[in-house]
């Protein structure tokens, strides 16, 4: 009896060891799931902006976590049980690698994480004044929206130097269906942080998420400008040519516009420039009334001409003579003539010395002696031209002129050999004549 016993509890204990075998194996047997984007929980974060330094992104990190368990424990295993986080704390700018802690239930075996490390790159933490931009549609033809008030011309953007770099500009933007000419419309706006193509800025903040602007639809009126300047470009310099608008373009509310007839803008001072200078054109208008679009940035234009000088230095044997009468001789006074030309640097530096020749007319004059002037037949727009000295004397003097007669030819013989002896032109005449 107590033999019989003990083998049934043996084999009762045989039998439930089988079952549970089977029941762990068979009917709930061991799993493996990956659970996936298991977000990773930062901290750590105020260590890093107490240095000046931040996260270079959104900061939002996720890892995939593989577990192992009993189908039956693993069938309820999602995300919100399992917990990974990494801490910030100690890193120093530029590319970092951080380890994931990953916490999972006690009936869970924790089998894998990809990434056991995070990259993070941190960066210095900015403040930089970016300008706003209002944006709106066009408004009807002949008409203008005025932005009267802003609440900020300028918005603080706050986060990685980085990304930060990358708004060029905060834009609001107005709508303006609603609006007619001489209405005033104000509207808090949201502000858009947008690089240079227009897109969207993420992972930045700034100082204000609304700014209030004022803004009015006016009429656009066309009215002459008066401009004047004052002053003297600089030393070898002169002034070409100024090129200063006549009318200009403003706009207002209706009653205001009417009554304006003309505009005048601030004198402009070109005193003691040297090269081609524009001016900005500031317009004298009266309270409540603006420039239209079109007229913003008007420019004064002065072109300027550098100047200078040179001058060529020619002998008696250079002068160009023109005119006389056959028959007369003439002798011309030893001179060193210069001729100076003044004026456009580019023109005066292009000329040869053979442009500026001295010529003297000997047309029509009778024995005796002259100061003729010295001309020079050069002419060009923008060079002018002095001679020194500005006359050369000549002596002129009537010279034999022998006939074909013997006696002519014996009279002439006798005064070349006069002449042969060291007469003058006027001496060989004279003893010819004897």
């Amino acid at each position: 009896m107590t033999k019989s016993k003990t083998i049934n509890i043996i084999i009762s204990v045989l039998i439930s060891i089988l079952l549970w075998i089977y029941v762990i194996n068979v009917v709930n047997p061991p799993a493996t799931e990956t659970i996936r984007e298991i977000p990773v929980q930062l901290s750590g974060l105020d260590s890093l902006e107490a240095g000046h330094l931040t996260i270079a992104g959104d900061g939002y990190y996720t890892v995939d976590v593989t577990v192992s368990a009993p189908r039956a424990e693993l069938a309820g295993i999602s995300q919100k049980d399992i917990t990974a986080s990494a801490s910030l704390l100690g890193l120093t700018a530029g590319q970092n690698y951080i380890n994931v802690n990953v916490s999972v239930p006690d009936n869970i075996t924790l089998d894998d994480v990809r990434s056991q490390k995070i990259q993070v790159y941190i960066d210095e933490l900015v403040e930089v004044d970016k300008p706003v931009y209002i944006a709106h549609q066009d408004a009807p033809e002949g008409t203008e929206i005025t932005i009267t008030d802003s609440s900020h011309e300028t918005v603080k953007v706050i986060g990685a130097d980085s990304i930060v770099k990358l708004v060029e500009q905060v834009r609001v933007d107005l709508d303006i269906s609603d609006m007619e000419v001489d209405s005033v419309k104000t509207a808090e706006l949201d502000a858009i942080p947008l690089d240079s193509d227009g897109n969207i800025v993420k992972n930045v903040s700034l100082e204000t998420e609304l700014i209030s602007v004022t803004a009015a639809e006016y009429a656009i009126k066309t009215v002459p400008l008066r401009v004047s300047y004052v002053g003297s470009p600089g030393p070898s310099t002169e002034l070409k040519d100024a090129k200063l608008p006549s009318r200009v373009n403003i706009k207002g509310p209706s009653d205001r516009l009417d009554a304006v007839e003309s505009v005048s803008a601030r004198v402009i001072s070109i005193e003691g420039i040297t090269q081609d200078t524009s001016y900005k054109i500031d317009c004298d208008l009266m309270d409540g009334i603006y420039l239209a679009d079109s007229s913003q940035g008007l420019r004064a234009y002065f072109t300027v001409t550098q100047l200078g000088d040179i001058s060529f230095t020619y002998g008696i044997d250079d002068v160009v003579k023109e005119g006389g009468s056959e028959g007369e001789s003439y002798s011309f006074e030893d001179a060193s003539i210069t001729v100076t030309a003044s004026g456009e640097l580019d023109k005066v530096k292009a000329l040869q010395v053979t442009d500026l020749m001295p010529h003297v007319d000997l047309s029509g004059f009778d024995a005796g002696v002259y100061d003729l002037p010295i001309s020079i037949p050069y002419t060009q727009e923008g060079v002018s031209l002095s001679v020194t000295p500005d006359s050369i004397r000549v002596t002129v003097g009537t010279v034999n002129i022998p006939d074909h007669s013997e006696e002519g030819n014996e009279g002439s013989d006798s005064g070349e050999n006069a002449s042969d002896e060291g007469g003058s032109g006027e001496g060989s005449s004279g003893e010819s004549g004897e």
